[in-house]
């Protein structure tokens, strides 16, 4: 299901970054880390939507992963 949601959040939403899809479009990282599968899976998703080479997909997904690091 959260699959699909980014994939409408990025196809009729105009999401175009991952912090964007996770925080405000779908809301799968308002809870904290939604871990390295969901984050990758998406992640993989808006590259191919949004024709990211490598380097964008690494940025973006360290950028996520800083906004949603739990703090210790």
């Amino acid at each position: 299901m959260r699959f699909l949601q980014a994939l409408f959040a990025l196809r009729h939403e105009m999401a175009r970054s991952l912090p964007d899809i996770f925080l405000r479009r779908t809301g799968m990282g308002t809870l904290g880390d939604p871990g390295a599968r969901t984050i990758a899976a998406i992640g993989t998703i808006a590259a191919r939507e949004l024709g990211w080479p490598g380097k964008k997909l690494t940025e973006e997904t360290e950028t996520l992963k800083r906004l949603v690091a739990v703090p210790r």
